[in-house]
């Protein structure tokens, strides 16, 4: 299904002798945009929309061409960060005393897998290479920052100073 509609608007008046104005073409998005990101490679958008009762997750050109739905969901509010060419992250939205979730998608298979899980207040930071990530829990005592190691499936706790 489409999820975006087509649109072209011409700016400024034609009139006899005068240089036309080109027009300009875009589309308008869906209202329910819950987040949108772009390919490392600029080439296509990764967005979250709410469809009905579920959240889908489409692929799509920046002309929102070859629109193709990667993702669907009967819950979840998440940010997405498109991290290389085959991960897509998807991460629960953070709160203090909420177990957070973070999941890879491969936008070309279609697998969801769980990465992290059931962890208060987590933010992630993954790294360019994707074999690392970097996050954030939050505690009875403020929050600790630790590196998890995506092949070993380990985190190392380590102390940030300022």
């Amino acid at each position: 299904p489409s999820f975006v509609q087509n649109y072209s608007i011409t700016f400024g008046e034609q009139s006899a002798g005068a240089t036309s104005t080109p027009p300009v073409y875009g589309v308008f998005l869906p209202k329910s945009i819950k987040s949108i990101t772009p390919s490392p490679y600029k080439d296509k958008a990764f967005y979250l929309i709410k469809n009905g009762e579920e959240i889908v997750g489409i692929s799509a050109s920046f002309e929102y061409e070859n629109q193709n739905q990667i993702f669907s969901s009967p819950f979840g509010e998440f940010n997405s960060n498109w991290v290389n060419k085959n991960i897509i992250s998807m991460l629960t939205k953070p709160s203090y005393g909420v177990g957070g979730f973070l999941y890879s998608l491969n936008p070309k298979t279609k697998s969801l897998n769980k990465i992290l899980s059931d962890i208060k207040g987590l933010t992630v930071l993954w790294s360019p290479s994707a074999d690392k990530i970097i996050y954030s829990k939050s505690g009875k005592s403020g929050f600790a920052t630790s590196l998890y190691d995506v092949e070993s499936k380990e985190p190392s706790l380590f102390s940030l100073t300022v």
